[in-house]
């Protein structure tokens, strides 16, 4: 998926990040990245370096999203066999449900619903899938155009999530339909890549194109846009830190960016750009 970037075609800067990032998915797992980091600032460069452990995937699954289940296991995309797979704390591949429906690759993120199933996007086939623990899987049509992405519950118990092929929010309810967009006319932003709930009762989501940060009202309405002050930075993956704001990622600037409720952004260097501090 290549050409312009235009408004709206989040599609586009995604494809652009798969491409230098082989396997990659946007940050659904920041706050493993924060936690990460500040583990990193709190403990000597020998210590902070034993305090990763990584486990085997299955070959050639190229896993993307990933989240913690109702069941005290992990959850993970993926997006090179179009499965969703099941994972203890202890690294044991426990279940792997290939997607019934699904283009190889065409999986993205994964969250937890209010209905204690797990909600999942696949922006290649435009559809919302749910899974439960037991592995049934139901998938729903997304509107026209929408390429979903990002997916979180939202405080009113329906799926918000990215519809990042025509720059919109959308909504799904627990029951799979009817799926909502928003704003009804125009776009939420350009270039949408993740969405969070927020302790302030709305959702948060980001522009990569626009370098904005977005906050939609579980009304529909989309309240405000704020830049972010690296120009180009493309704001990515997004959650809530609780008492901490939101913090976000900045694929193309290597930063971490800090909001709060009112808008103020912070930006920090990401791993990589710099020595740590002593």
């Amino acid at each position: 998926m290549s050409g312009p970037r235009g408004a709206g075609s989040g599609r586009d800067a995604a494809s652009a990040r798969t491409k230098r990032c082989p396997g990659r998915s946007p940050a659904r797992g920041l706050l493993s990245l924060l936690i990460g980091l500040l583990a990193a600032l709190s403990l000597p460069a020998a210590a902070a370096a034993q305090a990763v452990v990584e486990y085997p995937a299955p070959p050639g699954s190229n896993p993307g999203g990933i989240t913690s289940g109702p069941d005290g296991a992990l959850w993970f995309v993926g997006e090179g066999t179009s499965t969703i797979y099941r994972m203890t704390t202890g690294g044991a591949l426990t279940n792997a449900f290939p997607v019934p429906t699904s283009s190889t690759p065409s999986l993205d993120q994964i969250t937890v619903g209010s209905d204690g199933a797990l909600w999942f996007t696949q922006p290649g086939d435009n559809q919302i899938g749910r899974i439960t623990t037991a592995g049934a899987i139901t998938e729903y049509n997304a509107l026209s155009g929408h390429q979903p992405e990002g997916i979180t519950a939202g405080p009113d118990g329906a799926l918000w999530y990215s519809a990042t092929g025509i720059g919109k929010i959308g909504r799904i309810p627990t029951t799979g339909g009817p799926v909502t967009e928003y704003p009804p006319t125009g776009t939420a932003g350009s270039g949408i890549s993740d969405i969070t709930d927020a302790s302030d009762g709305a959702l948060w989501f980001t522009e990569s194109l626009g370098n904005q940060i977005g906050r939609i009202a579980t009304n529909g309405v989309i309240t405000h846009h704020f830049a972010v002050p690296t120009a180009g930075s493309e704001p990515s993956g997004i959650t809530e830190v609780p008492g901490a704001g939101l913090w976000f990622t900045e694929f193309a600037a290597n930063q971490i960016g800090q909001i709060t409720f009112g808008g103020v952004v912070t930006e920090y260097p990401g791993a990589g750009a710099g020595p740590l501090p002593p």
